[in-house]
């Protein structure tokens, strides 16, 4: 061990995923004995980033949207700042951070580039000229990175499938997931009781409902279209059931259409809620958590969801299979496919039940494998092994 820390300069594209995605990686490394920084772009998070993770942060005004003359800007602007500060490991997270900070590392020549991948390429799906763009993009970010770290197992494979990179550099830590999750606040038995009772009077507050739960940004790509779809034919079938949205539109991209926008604003049986902090309190008063997204990385919604014992149900794409094993932790419905939907919501409440079991099944390994400071500690044994032990 060398007589100084060892430093490790930690890059995301904006400040929120500092304050959002790694909530508290940061500092946990510091009290660890490492010499931590952060870069990202400037937003409304970053005072609060500064003060939780007790680390310095340095402005560099990326930007998730390509932008040529603004990218190489933030590019010369990174490799300037990882000169100065000389880190042993640089370790990006988010597809920008990841291109230009990994290049910047490689060129400033740092031996430990890390590069942790937490969902399949955005558009990807699409086809055309910009999945092979993002493809091409990934490549590059995998070939500048010395270290990848998928936050998943199915996450691992999809990138082996498609060649990204030497398959040598791929890794994941501990069981998956980028941050784990934290148990002190989400916990059933450590709710606020006015919050809680606050939040069934406003929104929770048709007596004998059946809640099912939708936790996320409103976009084509989260398959809101496809759940609204399934959710009419449901309450039609199921006057009962009702469906709570929980979270912001984002118009500058995958834009609902007027048919789903119009069911969300008049239909009875479904409420929008904006964006909340108290997460889990909407989970604790749900019947059911249902995530219809088209790809993922490792879920955080459904690490929250176990960690709160609400049963799940959630499409089978990569990273969410790694939580669900259908008919054991929850039950998996076709991606993009309001059938499937239709079909996972009845059978949700024809079998309490069974759901009940499956997420008792998942609490269990929650609590076990996912707990936030164990995570965090993979990530930090994984950091002192690679700079104690050079390849």
């Amino acid at each position: 061990m060398k007589s100084t820390p060892y430093k490790l300069l930690r890059i995301t594209t904006v400040d929120l995923s500092l304050a959002k995605l790694l909530n508290g990686q940061m500092r946990f490394m510091k009290e660890h004995g490492l010499d931590v920084t952060m870069i990202s772009a400037k937003t409304q998070f970053r005072d609060q980033v500064i003060e939780h993770e007790k680390c310095s942060h340095i402005i560099v005004p990326m930007a998730r949207q390509i932008s040529l003359w603004q990218d190489m800007k933030c590019l010369w602007m990174l490799v300037h700042k990882i000169r100065k500060l000389s880190p042993d490991i640089v370790h990006t997270h988010t597809s920008k951070a990841g291109l230009l900070g990994m290049i910047a590392a490689k060129i400033v020549g740092i031996p430990i580039r890390i590069q942790t991948v937490a969902g399949t390429p955005p558009d990807a799906d699409k086809g055309g000229l910009k999945k092979y763009i993002m493809y091409a993009t990934e490549r590059l970010t995998f070939w500048s990175a010395t270290h990848v770290w998928p936050n998943s197992y199915s996450l691992k494979n999809f990138i082996i499938e498609n060649n990204f990179t030497d398959p040598k550099k791929l890794e994941v830590i501990g069981f998956g997931s980028s941050n784990g999750i934290n148990l002190e606040k989400y916990s059933k038995h450590n709710l606020n009781k006015e919050i809680l009772s606050d939040i069934k009077l406003k929104v929770f507050n048709h007596g004998a409902k059946k809640y099912f739960l939708f936790v996320g940004r409103l976009l084509a790509d989260k398959g809101i279209i496809e759940l609204i779809d399934a959710f009419l034919v449901i309450h039609t079938k199921n006057p009962e059931s009702q469906l709570i949205l929980l979270g912001s539109f984002e118009n500058h991209r995958g834009k609902l259409p007027e048919k789903t926008l119009s069911a969300i604003t008049s239909h009875s049986g479904i409420t929008h809620v904006n964006w909340s902090e108290y997460v889990e309190y909407y989970m604790r008063l749900s019947d059911i958590v249902i995530h219809p997204s088209y790809r993922e990385g490792f879920p955080g919604v459904l690490l929250q969801a176990g960690a709160m014992d609400t049963p799940i149900l959630a499409s089978d794409v990569i990273g969410n299979r790694d939580c669900v094993q259908h008919l054991e932790t929850g039950y998996l419905f076709k991606s993009k496919d309001s059938k499937s939907i239709q079909e996972a919501m009845q059978f949700a409440i024809d079998n309490p039940a069974k759901m009940k079991q499956f997420s008792e099944n998942w609490h269990k390994m929650v609590i076990e494998k996912f707990e936030q400071k164990k995570v965090q500690g993979f990530y930090y044994d994984k950091y002192i092994n690679l700079l104690e032990n050079p390849q």
